[in-house]
């Protein structure tokens, strides 16, 4: 039987991975990307799924690959910020089967393609409707040193490097002197999504995320101006207007 190469940083995924800052070579990639997604998600087990439910999948991953393009070719994404990056995002496609196909055999399902998790209930906002229900006050939080064990079995057991942090807000989280930061450098063969509303990025906290490489901001917006600070909270939408701005001037993609 041939043994699958489970090497992630063999030279030609490291000369893949570089090659990729280029337009010609991210292209083609794009191209053979978007073929895959489709098959899988409108073409392969039609009758389990609805196609609308399939298509919106399909469309999103579509969307999300183009605004990378775009964010690259017109230079709102630096070529370190996506090296590190995809250094970190690589691991969620180049995956160790082994792991999954062990864990499947052992509790009779396919293990989640992702882990989110919620490591503090406390935010500097207070939104109407927070579906975490989160406020300025809340103690509740998770130990640093479970927060790090979660993201580090699900890589041990099932080889998942992909993991959203929600709220609570992420980045007022702190517990025994660490912060999402040194959970990101802790485990830098990991991409985190993080939920945030956007308005503690400063220039210094973009440049932390820029430093990181391997958070990627989910700005939480409700539309305009008068509708963001009408949920909440007055000067918030300009908050976050200045957080995209500190965000592209680093070239973080948001």
């Amino acid at each position: 039987m041939k043994k699958e190469n489970n090497n992630l940083k063999s030279p030609m995924k490291e000369i893949l991975i570089s090659s990729l800052a280029y337009s010609l070579p991210r292209k083609f990639l794009m191209n053979r990307i978007q073929k895959k997604l489709y098959k899988e998600f409108l073409e392969k087990d039609k009758e389990k799924f609805p196609r609308k439910v399939q298509e919106d999948k399909f469309y999103m991953a579509r969307n999300m690959m183009y605004a990378i393009d775009r964010g690259l070719r017109r230079g709102q994404i630096s070529k370190e910020v996506w090296a590190k990056f995809m250094d970190s995002f690589k691991n969620i496609y180049w995956k160790r089967t082994d792991k999954i196909k062990a864990f499947q055999e052992k509790y009779g399902f396919k293990p989640p393609g992702f882990v989110t998790i919620s490591p503090t209930k406390n935010c500097n906002l207070q939104c109407i409707g927070c579906y975490a229900n989160s406020f300025r006050t809340s103690r509740e939080r998770l130990d640093f040193e479970i927060v790090t064990r979660v993201v580090r079995e699900q890589k041990e057991l099932w080889n998942s490097h992909f993991t959203v942090i929600s709220g609570g807000e992420p980045l007022v989280y702190k517990s025994q002197d660490k912060t999402i930061f040194d959970l990101a450098r802790e485990h830098s063969d990991t991409f985190f999504l993080m939920y945030t509303n956007g308005t503690l990025i400063n220039e210094e906290v973009a440049q932390k995320v820029a430093e990181v490489g391997n958070i990627t901001p989910a700005i939480s917006v409700e539309g305009f101006e008068e509708e963001t600070d009408k949920r909440s909270g007055k000067g918030v939408h300009q908050k976050i207007l200045r957080a995209f701005e500190n965000l592209s001037k680093v070239g973080v993609p948001y």
